[in-house]
């Protein structure tokens, strides 16, 4: 499986390097200053070969000595015929590489084709399927594949040491793939190049003759336009017939000036949509409407930036002149039960906020509240009234006779007896007195 592996990795490496240095190559700066030379094409394909081939030689090269010295192949045996085929099967998928290049036009078309041709190679070989399992006529046509005959060929020269005699026809079969392929590279070559300049030939030319130097706007009457302002001036001057010598179809020229020299995209993109000189007036006054500044000082009021508030606390610091005041728990608690009762507070205010925020009352409603409230105050201004009365006649009764009071607390002492016992008769006579 070693001549397979090696022709594997020749085949993929051959067709995505080449390729993709031929769309470097087109797509890059210096590609019409290299086309313009002196010097022939087909100087430069020889260059694109030669810098493939080294590259690829360089890895069979690092690939071969690792195989020779790890794996013990002979392959100084039969050098030469070694050297000849790698040399036929690296050209033909180096120029097969070249011919993809030229034939598609985008890095991302290019790889697409070298993957799915290198996958058909690989497909129609004895790697992935037997070649014995299909038909004669298939197989005939699956061992005359490029791939096949370049594997099956190291492997004769590397294994069995097959020499040129035995192996003719096989490396003329390669070697007139190699040739086709040339021929391909080179027709696809011109058509692509070809293709390409008929592409660039074909686009708008975009030509301002009228513009100067220092990029101002000469109109054929001698007038100059140097900024928006005098191109509105100039425009609405001119006639109809002045106007589409500037303007045409194909060409206008001054959108194009206010692209270039103003870098204002969007009017040059309104002006070029306008097809008339009306169009064209309106399409800058607006512009210009839109791009004057305020310039009265009624209309420019300085802005009135809000005053800051920072929620940080207040730090006073003491550098050691003041005492430092410590808190006992108990007025921690304090402070605490304070800030409590403040936020209760608030919150109460906030529910009777939002309680009397109603709709507004009917006068019907105003009316009988305000009857009620008078009805109240009335009733308190009589309570008041009674009150200070009995206050005032409590305070004119006579004081009460000490004596009188202290006889009457003897009597009712005399009378609390025992329970067994009969009061005198002279307690009688006296309580009866």
């Amino acid at each position: 499986m070693f001549p397979y592996f090696l022709t594997l990795i020749i085949l993929f490496v051959g067709i995505m390097l080449s390729s993709t240095l031929v769309v470097m190559e087109k797509k890059s700066k210096a590609f019409f200053k290299t086309f313009t030379t002196p010097t022939s094409g087909m100087y430069h394909l020889i260059g694109g070969y030669l810098t493939n081939i080294t590259i690829l030689f360089g890895q069979l090269a690092v690939i071969l000595g690792a195989s020779f010295y790890y794996l013990k192949i002979a392959l100084f045996d039969n050098i030469g015929v070694t050297l000849v085929i790698l040399a036929l099967s690296v050209t033909f998928f180096v120029l097969l590489g070249t011919l993809i290049g030229h034939v598609f036009r985008s890095q991302e078309g290019t790889t697409i084709a070298s993957i799915s041709v290198g996958t058909l190679f690989l497909f129609l070989s004895n790697v992935v399927l037997p070649v014995e399992s299909f038909p004669t006529i298939i197989r005939k046509i699956i061992s005359s594949t490029p791939y096949m005959l370049s594997a099956e060929l190291i492997k004769q020269s590397v294994l069995f040491n097959v020499g040129f005699g035995e192996l003719s026809q096989e490396l003329i079969l390669l070697s007139s793939y190699v040739v086709i392929v040339a021929v391909l590279v080179l027709v696809f070559r011109k058509l692509s190049y070809t293709r390409f300049f008929e592409g660039s030939a074909n686009r708008k030319t975009l030509r301002k003759p009228h513009v100067t130097k220092d990029n101002s706007f000469r109109f054929n009457d001698g007038s100059i336009a140097r900024n928006k302002k005098d191109l509105l001036s100039v425009l609405k001057r001119m006639n109809n017939d002045e106007f589409y010598d500037y303007v045409d179809k194909k060409n206008n020229e001054l959108a194009l000036w206010l692209k270039d020299t103003f870098k204002d995209k969007k009017t040059a993109h309104q002006l070029k949509k306008a097809k008339s000189r009306e169009e064209a007036v309106a399409v800058l006054s607006g512009n210009l409407r839109l791009s004057q500044p305020l310039n009265t000082k009624e209309d420019v009021q300085p802005e009135t930036k809000p005053a800051k508030r920072s929620f940080l606390p207040k730090v006073r610091f003491s550098w050691g002149h003041e005492k430092e005041t410590f808190q006992t728990p108990q007025q921690e608690e304090v402070k605490v039960k304070k800030t409590v009762k403040k936020k209760r507070a608030k919150s109460k205010t906030k529910s009777s906020k939002s309680s009397t925020v109603e709709t507004k009352p009917v006068k019907k409603q105003k009316v009988v509240k305000n009857k009620i409230q008078k009805n109240k105050v009335q009733k308190k201004e009589t309570q008041k009234k009674e009150n200070k009365e009995n206050k005032q006649n409590q305070s004119s009764l006579p004081p009460e006779n000490t004596e009188n009071k202290e006889n009457i607390d003897n009597q009712q002492q005399n009378l609390n007896l025992p329970n067994n016992s009969e009061p005198s008769e002279s307690e009688t006579e006296n309580f009866n007195l």
